[in-house]
């Protein structure tokens, strides 16, 4: 699995060796054509399928990881049939040069790979991620390789039972979604599978959760990931996924920690990021759009700051003082807060109090200049023709903005993590000329959804994590979009929010350097809890 730190003077490394250059044929029943880039990502994905290793797809978000993914997919049981036939008039594949082969030949080929085509019929591959994502892949698969069979294992009404792997045989994709994989690991531990494919894979980042100790316990010939954030809280996430795809590639969690992530991480060891960088190259591809769509439209970002009246203003650094206080003296004592949940509730609450004072006192009704100044170029954009969608992390944020269109009577579309009808919304939004603005909730409509009819983007409460918040942008910016794209960021001056914003861009450090948080708070130091309330 570290034959890429080895010579290319060795012939078993010159066989082995990855080229990325290298162009599969596109199998039948593909009904779009693929990108000259995503050829490269679904021949790539063939020839770790070949060599018997699992790998991550990281590309940028919006630039089709779903269809080089189902391409791949088409290839892995396109000629199934045809195999079969084979098999049955054909002897095993003999994996030696010679007759009577010694203790040190080398085989020709593998013999995992040699066996397997002996199999009158390969098993379903399954297909993990979020709730959300499940209508889209379906609706994908359907569009563009229809020919592949496949299975929704989730809902109540799903089968329970360690039988329901025979269910699971008569089909080539079985989809299902991280919670029902970790709520039915005692069903689903024993099936057999040719490959699981996790989407949105750095939902795995923590080797501790349920969810991660569930997919370690799949039994499958082949894993891969598609992300495009395979780094959000640091270099551990790298290592979680690394080694699902690849067990054991980077060693240990705890030897990954001290030979790589803190001597990297202190900027002490140029020659370990190297060989970081070398051992995992062969098993991550990641592209930008800014490398390969060069026909897509500019995306432009600009900071919108709000000053606040003076009565917000008072609510807001009364808060800030009694919260403040109290952090810091733990800071002091503990080197960080010693209740770490309730330092992040207190946080989480001067952040929607720097939004609008009645998102924590619904008593108190003073006006709000963020507010506003969103409304006023939301109707400015309306009438202009655009299309909007506006995220926020706060569900109470995106009601207030709901009531303000509702008064005015403009039509919208919203998605929270309540809404049932999510391909109803996007139809509506996408199709509907008078329905200009969607209202989304970061989490619950982040990821998956293909929202080209808009324009402009509304980021109005910046999150800690900037790659959710670039996941929200490529809603609108990626490919099919054939309009500049506007980046609009609501920041409320001399608040947390210019604080996250200076987090934003320490974090993005490592993830630049190795391919690309949700909760940063457990690596920030006590410089970094001090500065959150300067």
């Amino acid at each position: 699995s570290q034959y890429s730190l080895l010579d290319d003077e060795y012939e078993a490394v010159r066989e082995i060796k990855l080229k990325k250059n290298i162009q599969e044929e596109i199998p039948d029943g593909i009904r779009l054509t693929l990108r000259p880039y995503q050829k490269v990502g679904y021949s790539w994905l063939v020839q770790l399928y070949k060599q018997n290793f699992g790998g991550c797809l990281a590309d940028d978000m919006g630039l089709g990881k779903t269809l080089q993914f189902l391409t791949f997919l088409r290839y892995v049981y396109a000629n199934q049939s045809k195999q079969n036939e084979k098999n049955s008039t054909t002897k095993p594949e003999w994996i030696y040069e010679t007759s009577e082969p010694s203790l040190f030949d080398q085989p020709i080929s593998n013999p995992i790979i040699a066996a397997s085509k002996q199999s009158t019929k390969k098993k379903p591959s399954l297909v993990i991620l979020p709730t959300s994502l499940i209508f889209n892949w379906v609706n994908e698969k359907n569009k563009i390789v229809p020919s592949l069979s496949h299975y929704v294992y989730s809902g109540e009404k799903r089968l329970k039972s360690k039988d329901v792997g025979r269910i699971f045989s008569h089909y080539q994709l079985v989809f299902t979604s991280y919670g029902i994989l970790r709520n039915d690991i005692e069903f689903l531990k024993d099936c057999e599978f040719e490959c699981v494919i996790m989407d949105e894979s750095h939902n795995l980042k923590n080797p501790e959760s349920q969810i991660y100790k569930a997919v370690m316990q799949l039994k499958a010939a082949h894993f891969f990931g598609m992300t495009g954030t395979p780094i959000e809280n640091g270099m551990m996430d790298l290592w979680a996924q690394m080694n699902i795809v690849n067990r054991n590639i980077l060693g240990s969690a705890n030897h990954f920690h001290k030979y790589f992530e803190t001597p990297i991480k202190k900027g002490t060891d140029d020659e370990r990021e190297s060989v970081l960088r070398q051992i995992i190259k062969p098993f991550i591809i990641r592209r930008t759009k800014e490398e390969v769509l060069k026909e897509l439209p500019e995306k432009f970002t600009l900071e919108v700051y709000c000053e606040m009246n003076k009565e917000h203003r008072l609510e807001y650094d009364s808060l800030k003082s009694s919260i403040r206080n109290k952090l810091i003296a733990d800071i002091s004592k503990y080197g960080k807060p010693q209740e770490m949940t309730t330092a992040i509730s207190s946080l989480s609450t001067l952040r929607q109090l720097a939004n609008q004072v009645s998102m924590v006192d619904g008593s108190k009704k003073i006006p709000s200049t963020k507010v506003e100044e969103i409304m006023r170029r939301l109707k400015n954009l309306k009438e202009e023709g655009h299309k909007v969608l506006v995220f926020s992390s706060f569900v109470k944020f995106l009601d207030i903005i709901e009531s303000e269109l509702r008064n005015l009577g403009f039509n919208y579309s919203k998605i929270t993590g309540q809404t049932k009808e999510r391909e109803a919304e996007v139809a509506r939004f996408q199709t509907d000329r008078e329905n200009f603005c969607f209202l989304i909730s970061l989490k619950a409509g982040g990821v998956g959804l293909n929202l080209t009819a808009a324009d402009y983007v509304f980021i109005i409460d910046p999150w800690w994590n900037p790659a959710a918040e670039q996941q929200a942008e490529d809603r609108a910016y990626r490919i099919g979009q054939m309009k500049n794209v506007i980046v609009y960021r609501f920041i409320m001056k001399d608040t947390i929010e210019e604080k996250v914003l200076q987090l934003q861009n320490n974090k993005r450090i490592i993830a630049n350097v190795f391919v690309n948080n949700n909760n940063p708070f457990d690596t920030l130091d006590k410089t970094e809890w001090e500065s959150l309330f300067d």
